[in-house]
């Protein structure tokens, strides 16, 4: 555990069991962000939907989307190919979201007396 640091953490370096140079890692990332934004301004988001589908935490996960002074909650659906997040609301109204902050909620259990 880091001094200070109070929340489970990890490395590359611990997960990959391989000492990194981070001037590569940095380079390596930066060239990645640089190609997919290429492959964006051409193609858009259409490319990129499989791949998120797969890595999504949210889908199908209970959420609150804090959006200013509005907080919604309901079940995240995954996200349209313009890129916009689709909220379940308890209605059963699904609603594109094109920007906010999401909490995943957790299982809450309540005890009674």
């Amino acid at each position: 555990m880091l001094e200070g640091v109070d929340q489970p953490w990890t490395s590359l370096e611990h997960l990959l069991n391989v000492k990194l140079d981070r001037n590569v890692v940095v380079a390596q990332l930066i060239n990645a962000v640089a190609k997919g934004m290429d492959v964006f301004v051409e193609k858009g988001m259409e490319p990129f939907l499989t791949t998120w589908k797969r890595y999504d935490l949210l889908e199908n996960k209970q959420i609150y989307l804090s959006r200013g002074a509005e907080i919604l909650s309901g079940m995240a659906r995954g996200i349209t190919p313009q890129g916009y997040l689709l909220l379940e609301l308890p209605s059963g109204e699904i609603q594109k979201c094109s920007y906010g902050d999401t909490t995943l909620l957790k299982n809450l259990i309540v005890h009674l007396p």
